[in-house]
């Protein structure tokens, strides 16, 4: 599947414990960004489940890339 958006806004908390280089990075907070005009991949792998004489559909792999303009 192939798409794109707008604006796609995510909101929510995040903890961070690290390095970069030999630079430490710790912190936590409120995260907010924002991807504008996005476009998006989705590529899946489906999986068939017969049980109880009903077939019911699953997902094995799922890759998704997101490109964003900004």
């Amino acid at each position: 599947m192939y798409g794109s958006f707008p604006k796609i806004a995510l909101r929510g908390k995040y903890v961070a414990d690290g390095r970069i280089l030999i630079l430490p990075i710790k912190g936590d907070g409120d995260a907010d960004i924002v991807l504008h005009n996005p476009k998006f991949s989705v590529k899946f792998k489906p999986a068939l489940h017969p049980r109880d004489g009903k077939t019911y559909l699953s997902v094995d792999k799922l890759k998704v890339l997101v490109e964003p303009d900004r």
